[in-house]
């Protein structure tokens, strides 16, 4: 699982490095910008991309959902449906579009949800894992 994921952000920081002015981001659940032990565990499992890992609030969409999104270009939205009594794991359903107006509206959910706060000073968008472990 590890590597095909490592091949993911291996395209991502190859297609954002000919691109000046863009930033590759992934944003990963963490508990809150507090939560050292799962930014660990995160930077652990994808060490060679470190610097391209940030965290986010748990919640977003009640945690069953992925988003690829690539401003003003691609949109691509899993969501994990889960039935416990009619499936034994969680069903991935979703689209992808090159649709402008979806994109850019996909991508006014994910600002407005990284701009946001849980409550008084804590942040949805929990900022880089390093950051957070301290190193």
């Amino acid at each position: 699982m590890t590597s095909k994921i490592g091949g993911a952000f291996e395209s991502v920081q190859e297609a954002f490095r000919d691109n000046k002015g863009l930033t590759a981001k992934v944003f990963l659940p963490i508990r809150n910008q507090y939560d050292k032990h799962a930014a660990k565990t995160w930077l652990n499992i994808f060490k060679p991309y470190a610097k391209l890992l940030n965290g986010v609030r748990e919640g977003f969409c009640d945690g069953n959902v992925e988003i690829l999104h690539i401003e003003n270009e691609f949109v691509a939205i899993s969501y994990h449906v889960t039935d416990s009594e009619r499936l034994p794991v969680t069903m991935p359903i979703g689209f992808f579009t090159k649709d402008r107006n979806t994109v850019n509206h996909i991508g006014k959910i994910l600002d407005q949800y990284l701009k946001g706060y849980a409550a008084y000073d804590e942040p949805n968008n929990c900022g880089h894992l390093q950051r957070i472990i301290g190193s």
